[in-house]
């Protein structure tokens, strides 16, 4: 791993330093090696300081710096700190690394609705589609669909919901359906 640098001048982080650097780069053709070891540590912390403002993630996820060997904590925080004032975004304060917070009650109802119209959208298109197989074709239960195409769902939930059960039952899913 590349030894990152100790001090760095006050010019970092600049709109003067970051144009130095975009235009170092221009006159190289594009190439890090055009470059020195420092200016490419403070690329680098630019780049994450941009991503982690703009994305509001801080997963350091750059495909150009997959191993991590130009990442330096405190140059991509100070980055950081520069975008949000210059972009007029806050920092993500998005908690210890990994976390990740319970799905609200709203993002829970929002994934049911579209699970139900994904079922009765292919209701509709078995439906719409008989014509096409030869010969006649039982309707699948949502479970034989779900196995089919590869996805999950919570069996109780499609049991125990009447509200999930009588919006299938009226896009013509489940024990309701009638064959055309």
């Amino acid at each position: 791993m590349i030894q990152s640098r100790q001090t760095e001048p006050a010019k970092f982080p600049s709109d003067e330093n970051l144009k130095h650097l975009r235009q170092k780069l221009r006159d190289g053709n594009f190439s890090l090696n055009a470059l020195t070891d420092e200016e490419r540590w403070y690329y680098y912390a630019y780049d994450y300081g941009f991503r982690r403002v703009k994305l509001r993630t801080r997963d350091d996820m750059l495909p150009t710096d997959l191993d991590h060997d130009w990442r330096d904590q405190r140059l991509a925080v100070m980055a950081e700190a520069f975008y949000s004032r210059k972009l007029g975004l806050p920092r993500p304060d998005l908690g210890p690394a990994g976390f990740k917070p319970e799905p609200t009650p709203e993002e829970v109802a929002h994934v049911e609705r579209c699970v139900r119209q994904i079922l009765g959208n292919i209701g509709r298109w078995d439906r719409r589609n008989r014509a096409v197989f030869a010969g006649p074709r039982p309707l699948l239960t949502p479970e034989e669909y779900q196995r089919e195409l590869g996805v999950s769902a919570t069996p109780s939930r499609w049991q125990n919901d009447d509200a999930v059960r009588d919006d299938a039952a009226l896009l013509g899913l489940g024990e309701a359906n009638v064959a055309d």
